[in-house]
């Protein structure tokens, strides 16, 4: 699962579009892209970003296709149109996750809620990790140090600490 943020240069786009390898299958990839285009928005006729093709090629490359939302996710504060950048691409033969859009507030943009079908890897295993081997120890590990640095919390001695 990717969750993209790509601000108005296209950053995340860019580095996307260079990176040699990713883990896959990628089972979602969504976010604020920043991407005006008439690829995801047939009703935007601005300034097209150059980047759409590449953000497009790449969600192609792995297998994920443009999921349309069905209205603007983004109302500019300046009262420009209405248009759509934040996207949500899912695997082909998705047809199962849910996407609801929320309603437009303080934000600029309406946020959006995904419910993916389970499990996202079809045709493989999902992926798992042997109970008590090294790498849960490391993941456990990883976990616990990631809720002391958002929390503040103390270190948990243990997993079951965590709980």
């Amino acid at each position: 699962m990717l969750n993209v943020y790509s601000d108005s240069t296209g950053s995340a786009i860019r580095i996307l579009s260079t990176l040699e390898s990713i883990p896959s299958p990628i089972g979602y990839l969504g976010g604020n892209f920043n991407c005006p285009s008439e690829l995801w928005d047939p009703e935007y006729s601005c300034r097209n970003s150059p980047l759409a093709e590449v953000l497009a090629n790449f969600a192609y490359q792995h297998g994920l296709y443009y999921r349309q939302l069905g209205c603007p996710t983004h109302y500019p504060a300046n009262g420009d149109n209405p248009s759509i950048i934040d996207l949500v691409f899912l695997p082909g033969n998705d047809e199962e996750s849910i996407i609801s859009i929320g309603k437009h507030s303080e934000s600029d943009h309406c946020s959006f809620f995904v419910e993916l079908r389970f499990p996202i890897l079809t045709g493989n295993k999902p992926p798992s990790i042997k109970a008590g081997s090294e790498a849960d120890t490391e993941f456990t590990s990883d976990i616990m140090d990631g809720l002391n640095v958002i929390a503040g919390l103390a270190t948990p001695q243990s997993r079951d600490d965590a709980h």
